[in-house]
């Protein structure tokens, strides 16, 4: 946000979506973000996307917690820790995609909605026409 408002941020973004409709974006913010006082800067630049409507998760934890949940005796647990997260994601209606810094968070959310879920920096590239959300980066565009 602060480089956007210093005016060194490009803001030339391309839509997200090819009818050029609204893109429904649920963000949860990682649990050790919250605990580190990290705060949402992904938040900030993600709302800076014209047609990216994004929907912030106040759910506590997906559950994974690293690699927790990951065990098979802590399955379960990790699965009702995240329902809340999930529950979420599912009532904000079609979403082809949601957010997370974290990978083992974004792990959590694919496996809990069935939804994709990308890192912002995913998206704002994608904004910028340099990377490819469906085939994550496999077009990625490298100028000169």
């Amino acid at each position: 946000r602060e480089l956007a408002e210093a005016g060194e941020l490009r803001t030339d973004f391309q839509p997200l979506t090819a009818d050029g409709t609204s893109l429904v974006l649920p963000y949860h913010a990682p649990c050790q973000y919250r605990a580190h006082r990290v705060g949402k800067p992904s938040l900030d630049v993600l709302r800076l996307i014209p047609g990216v409507d994004v929907r912030e998760s106040h759910a506590r934890c997906c559950g994974i917690a690293g690699t927790y949940g990951y065990k098979a005796e802590k399955y379960q647990i990790a699965m009702d820790v995240g329902e809340e997260l999930f529950t979420f994601v599912r009532d904000q209606g079609p979403t082809r995609l949601t957010a997370c810094d974290s990978e083992t968070c974004r792990w959590q959310l694919e496996h809990g909605t069935g939804i994709p879920s990308r890192h912002p920096i995913e998206i704002l590239a994608a904004a910028y026409g340099l990377y490819d959300l469906e085939a994550r980066g496999e077009r990625l565009k490298i100028e000169d």
